[in-house]
């Protein structure tokens, strides 16, 4: 295992149930050091298409059970773990169309029955998994409308069963049913208050409060974990 030392890039970070952090780092070996001087517990994987190994994973979710799922971005799949990085199994995503040789997943998203949300971004489309990866439902095409999506980004799945998803480049937050019923949005193109300038990626969840920010393309090889967390700040202006 290569001794860590300072972050280059953290491509993405969740919060664990027991109080971690998961970073997936862009740059094998490179490890954070935010507020609170956070403490580094394990770390696994390597560059690969094999159990355990990734190839730019991009998006982690963790469970109530602390485990560990990631969408392993070139590999096309996702990979579940223990909190300490032992393989639990994992299933294959449909590609994006020819000639991309992989799918670009935009969110990932646990509830407490145990399936997966996936949003694919050039598919513009979510996808509900089980555990075994078999499709329990999907939702959405290309388009402005209700419940249409370009490119759906992050996602955060609260625990009242309401699903907000970043539509990037709609610029506009979209708020489902967990059975993909639409709900309402808010956003739109502009600087003003409410408004995204930019596509937009991920929404992050911290109690009562939900946030998007810009979208930022990393990349990254390992999951890491540590201590600390954060949150995000809630829009100004909302439509339902």
């Amino acid at each position: 295992m290569r001794k860590p030392s300072r972050l280059r890039r953290a491509a993405r970070r969740t919060l664990a149930a027991a109080g971690a952090i998961l970073l997936l780092l862009a740059s094998a070996g490179l490890r954070a050091d935010p507020p609170g001087e956070p403490r580094l517990l394990t770390t696994w994987g390597e560059r690969g298409e094999g159990p355990g190994q990734f190839h730019s994973p991009i998006h982690v979710a963790i469970n109530a059970r602390d485990e560990v799922y990631v969408a392993d971005l070139n590999n096309s799949r996702i990979q579940k773990f223990t909190a300490d990085g032992a393989y639990l199994g994992g299933f294959d995503l449909p590609l994006d169309s020819p000639p991309r040789k992989s799918c670009i997943v935009g969110g990932l998203a646990l509830d407490d029955r145990g399936l997966i949300y996936v949003s694919f971004m050039n598919q513009h489309r979510i996808a509900v998994y089980d555990d075994a990866g078999a499709v329990v439902r999907e939702w959405g095409r290309r388009g402005p409308g209700d419940g249409e999506f370009h490119q759906p980004g992050g996602m955060v799945l609260r625990r009242d069963g309401t699903l907000y998803v970043a539509d990037q480049c709609n610029h506009r937050i979209q708020k489902f049913t967990i059975d993909g019923r639409f709900l309402g949005e808010w956003g739109g193109h502009g600087s003003e208050p409410g408004r995204f300038g930019g596509a937009i990626r991920r929404v992050r969840d911290s109690p009562g409060r939900t946030s998007s920010r810009r979208t930022a393309n990393v990349g990254s090889t390992r999951p890491r974990r540590g201590s600390d967390g954060s949150s995000g700040s809630r829009p100004t202006a909302s439509r339902s």
